[in-house]
């Protein structure tokens, strides 16, 4: 679920229904309270998956999803885009597009303070 790229859920943990649709992505169901197997209601059978698949598929996802926390944290901590172009174009002004420059500092204390794992 959570990748390099920005969406909708990147910064929530796994349930049982990201389970199910990576499972079966034509699944359609709805969950009744708690987010568990059995609160589950099928609206279609169509490859419906068992609770121990579901709750592996789920388990991998998880560890995934704490695999990529650096990429949350990143995510938080580098300026707009906005404010990464500004930076850019100062830099290309000022004939810093090096090491040096405030985009390639600002970055690089990024990925030092947030290193993959």
């Amino acid at each position: 679920m959570a990748t390099l790229e920005h969406r909708s859920g990147q910064f929530n943990s796994p349930e049982i229904a990201d389970a199910i649709l990576a499972l079966d992505p034509t699944a359609t169901f709805i969950i009744n309270g708690e987010q568990t197997y059995a609160n589950v209601e099928w609206r279609t059978y169509t490859n419906k998956p068992t609770e121990s698949a579901c709750n592996a598929k789920l388990a991998e996802l998880i560890t995934e999803y704490n695999n990529k926390d650096y990429s949350r944290k990143r995510y938080l901590a580098y300026k707009t885009i906005v404010e990464q172009l500004d930076m850019l174009y100062a830099d290309i002004i000022a004939g810093k597009l090096d090491a040096t420059g405030s985009w390639a500092t600002h970055i690089k204390s990024v990925k030092d303070t947030f290193p993959k794992p």
